[in-house]
């Protein structure tokens, strides 16, 4: 991103320069107070082998920066888990024409009581679907519609009803998502672009993000809701995005505020090269260019991104061989991205 910095060089991108790995707690201490305005002819300006201790430091693999005593070993393993902390006790089946393609919480069924037969929630059609969903709503316990429709199905390809999207937590239905990350290929290494959200988002303010994510309304295809994401969050070309990678499918299960997230989510990735995202919507307060180490960091040591894009940036981790084969929880990290749920841990 610009660093806004009048460095007077005539040559200077005006692109931050990356902030090199941190690894103890005085440097962590240092590194908070120097001026965020560092730029790349500063980066380019220092001596050729702080640049090579840094441009090795950044291609180490996950294993050599937890046996230095980076992070510890264990803390994507805490970020899967988080998103896999389900107590099915909690809920009772919501059966759609036959099928159980939800669940809501027990202490919700008063509202549903119109919708419920021994103890389920039984649903045969479109207008039963949208009073149930209207009942929940109206509570106030969710967020406000948006007149975005989620498919409702056995498959994601099988699309029986649809529900407003404010209710698909409530009613534990499936939803689906795509997520894009964007990295650079610099001097220095692999980097990822990193966006914050507003402060005034009425989910998760204020955290860090994908580089793009969106949900996946009913009607359109994926790629093209892609294309969409990118053009409102990013600014991107639709020429650049159509040549982003699919990676791929995460899933997780996890309890929300009011019932159960049960997410796919659809992977991307796109080599951005020169171009700099810009948001276009008013829902991202800036984007940063990363090492991808202080990625790796950040979502070890922190809580700091919103919890389903650290998925996101661990399963792009293992594509790329920073979280490697040899290390000590590797399947475990494997399996809880596909939703086969890891220990879970206090």
């Amino acid at each position: 991103m610009l660093c806004g910095s009048p460095c007077g060089s005539q040559a200077c991108s005006g692109r931050r320069a990356p902030s090199p790995a941190i690894t103890t707690s005085a440097s962590r201490r240092a590194a908070a107070s120097r001026s965020p305005t560092a730029c790349w002819c500063g980066v380019q300006a220092a001596s050729s082998s702080v640049r090579n201790r840094v441009g090795a430091r950044i291609r180490m693999s996950y294993r050599g920066l937890a046996s230095q005593g980076v992070f510890s070993p264990m803390s994507f393993l805490d970020r899967i888990a988080e998103c896999n902390r389900h107590d099915p006790t909690l809920y009772t089946p919501v059966i759609i024409k036959g099928l159980r393609l939800g669940q809501v919480r027990k202490v919700l069924l008063p509202i549903l009581a119109p919708f419920t037969d021994e103890s389920e929630v039984r649903i045969d059609d479109q207008q039963t679907l949208d009073a149930a969903a209207r009942a929940l709503i109206e509570t106030g316990l969710t967020p406000p519609a948006c007149g975005e429709r989620y498919r409702v199905g056995p498959r994601f390809d099988e699309t029986w009803l649809t529900v407003e999207r404010a209710a698909v937590e409530c009613l534990g239905i499936t939803a689906y998502g795509v997520h894009l990350t964007g990295f650079v290929q610099g001097p220095d290494g692999l980097h990822v672009w990193v966006p914050r959200r507003t402060v005034d988002r009425p989910t998760y303010p204020g955290e860090l993000d994908s580089t793009v994510a969106g949900g996946q309304p009913v009607g359109l295809g994926v790629l093209d809701n892609l294309v969409k994401e990118c053009a409102e969050e990013a600014g991107m070309p639709e020429a650049l995005v159509r040549r982003a990678a699919p990676c791929g499918i995460l899933r997780y299960r996890v309890d929300g505020e009011v019932g159960q997230r049960d997410d796919v989510i659809f992977c991307y990735e796109l080599d951005c090269g020169d171009f700099t995202p810009v948001n276009r919507d008013g829902e991202v307060e800036n984007f940063a260019l990363w090492p991808v180490v202080r990625a790796m960091e950040c979502i070890a040591e922190t809580r700091d991104f919103k919890f389903n894009c650290a998925l996101v940036l661990i399963d792009f981790f293992v594509r790329h061989g920073l979280i490697a084969a040899d290390h000590p929880n590797y399947i475990e990290i494997c399996d809880g991205l596909r939703g086969r749920r890891p220990d879970v841990r206090a």
